[in-house]
């Protein structure tokens, strides 16, 4: 047995060699990185140890050269190393290749700390940043009660120096506080803090210098034989082996060398190598969607409503025609407002254009409507600002029907002339109503006979006056001769008819809001039998005044 035990002691030594020659060999082969100038921003935390120095001798022994120097104060903020410690003076000095930055153990997160990491984000612009993520508290601190713990500690710190690197340009956190961490929960027999519960001991620094150097020049650390600060080889090796664990961001995780955010990432959901079935996504750590949502190329989408998996996945509702998705079925609304600009509206020049300008819009926007599969005409919104850029259309299923404008003065007299005034709005809203419709609008088009449609031109074809009176169930009334063969189209807005009553010169809205007019009164009987109305009621109430008196007296 001895023997056995010592041949085994033989093999063990003779690998021991072999790796020993073939880490001599690498060595001799590999060609070292360049020199580094590194400048160390901090307090306490950062001259514990002379940990500068520390990383320096685990860079020598990784071939990864670093020239140290530091700026330290003792419970130094952010802040102080900007105004008072000279550290903002030795960065504008230059010289410097990489800065490492380690604010007071409690402020990380805080708006004093924010603010100075945005101003030396604006000199540390030709130099990498590097931030000391500093470590909790030790366990016993009293701050720790209730269920605020270490690790939550180490969150909010990490959490707030993910925040200041954000402010430069592809700064790096050294995440010292996670390293030591997990140590804490790994290897609870070495204590990393000094009885303080906050400074650093030799195992702390040693740990930190190993998470840093590795941020710094992207290598995993070689320690100098002897470890440096007295520390026994074994537990060196296994503080500085941590280091690799916390080389990727906050909330992410080394997945075959790649940082993987394991909360969201459905080949990796909740670790690495779990991989969601299907099209699930990874929601904070687990695969799967909410009720009622279904998982679609990895995304949780409500097959009921959404446009691009209308009713299952990938069935899409063509949006270019007005098509959305309701009850997962792809239907036309009956109105909808859409964003368009100037330049989609052929002959428009502008929104508030007045005029023959404002039948050409009309047009165009009847036009670019009536182009969707689902709508049949549009309009302008009256939105009561100033023009845009961009604005909001209106575009409506409905029937577009062919009248005159003689017709239109038989539901408004003062609609004589130009189609664009508030009496002919009015006009047109009495119209489509008789028609059976809620509303109405326009016109949306002029046409001239003969010459197809002609926006600017009044002569148009006559019109059966017969027809027109069965057509509108009106009294047939002869219209101006200059109105007879004037043609122009409205639209009817589908819905059931509404009769608004207003007085006369008032504004109102009608047909669910989809047009603005003025609404005459509804009675249509001329303004003598008005007066004669009122003038039979006068002669009543006079009388039953006169009978009143007449009672008193007797």
């Amino acid at each position: 047995m001895g023997g056995d035990g010592g041949t085994d002691d033989a093999a063990i030594g003779d690998s021991a060699a072999d790796a020993t020659s073939e880490d001599a060999a690498a060595d001799a082969m590999a060609v070292p990185d360049p020199l580094r100038r590194v400048l160390f921003v901090g307090n306490s935390y950062t001259y514990y140890n002379d940990l500068p120095m520390v990383v320096a001798a685990i860079g020598e022994a990784s071939l990864t050269p670093l020239e140290v120097e530091a700026v330290t104060v003792g419970g130094a903020t952010l802040y102080e190393h900007w105004t008072t410690t000279g550290a903002r003076e030795r960065i504008e000095m230059g010289g410097l290749d990489v800065v490492v930055l380690q604010g007071q153990s409690l402020e990380a997160g805080g708006e004093s700390f924010d603010g100075a990491a945005m101003l030396f984000a604006d000199i540390l612009t030709d130099v990498q940043t590097v931030w000391f993520a500093t470590w909790a508290r030790h366990e016993s601190d009293p701050m720790f009660t209730g269920t605020y713990t270490p690790a939550d500690m180490t969150e909010r710190i990490d959490r707030g120096y993910d925040i200041a690197a954000s402010y430069g340009d592809g700064d790096i956190v050294a995440r010292v506080g996670a390293a030591w961490e997990i140590a804490r929960v790994e290897m609870p027999e070495v204590r990393l803090h000094e009885a303080d519960g906050s400074h650093p001991r030799p195992e702390g620094s040693l740990l930190a210098a190993c998470v840093i150097h590795q941020a710094i020049t992207g290598r995993t650390a070689r320690l100098p034989d002897p470890p440096p600060l007295g520390i026994e080889p074994s537990l060196a090796e296994a503080l500085c082996a941590i280091a690799p664990r916390v080389a990727c961001p906050f909330e992410t995780e080394d997945c075959d060398g790649e940082c993987i955010d394991t909360r969201f990432d459905p080949l990796n959901c909740g670790g690495c190598g779990v991989v969601c079935d299907g099209e699930d996504p990874c929601r904070f750590g687990e695969c799967g969607c909410y009720e009622g949502y279904t998982g679609c190329d990895r995304a949780c989408v409500d097959l009921q409503t959404d446009a691009d998996n209308c009713g299952a996945c990938g069935v899409v509702c063509p949006g270019d025609g007005g098509e959305v998705c309701s009850g997962g079925s792809c239907l036309c609304e009956q109105a909808t407002v859409r964003p368009i600009t100037l330049a989609e509206l052929s002959g428009c020049d502008a929104w508030e254009a007045l005029g023959d300008g404002r039948r050409a819009c009309n047009v165009a926007l009847h036009d670019y409507c009536a182009a969707l599969s689902c709508f049949d005409s549009g309009m302008k919104p009256f939105g009561g600002h100033a023009p845009l850029l961009i604005e909001d259309v209106m575009c409506v299923q409905g029937d577009v029907r062919s009248t005159t404008l003689a017709e239109l003065a038989m539901h408004e007299a003062a609609c004589t002339t130009d189609t664009l005034t508030q009496e002919c709005v009015t006009a047109v809203h009495r119209y489509c109503v008789d028609a059976g419709a809620a509303s109405g609008f326009g016109p949306v088009a002029e046409t001239a006979s003969g010459r197809g449609r002609d926006l600017h031109s009044h002569r148009h074809d006559r019109i059966d006056d017969e027809r027109r009176a069965l057509r509108l169930r009106l009294p047939l009334r002869p219209p101006p001769d200059h109105l007879r063969r004037r043609r122009v189209v409205v639209l009817r807005v589908a819905g059931p008819p509404r009769r608004v009553r207003a007085r006369r010169g008032e504004r109102g809205r009608c047909g669910g809001g989809l047009f603005r007019a003025v609404v005459a009164p509804t009675s249509r009987r001329p303004r003598r039998d008005v007066f004669s109305v009122r003038k039979r009621r006068g002669k009543a109430a006079s009388r039953r005044r006169s009978a009143s008196h007449s009672d008193r007296a007797s």
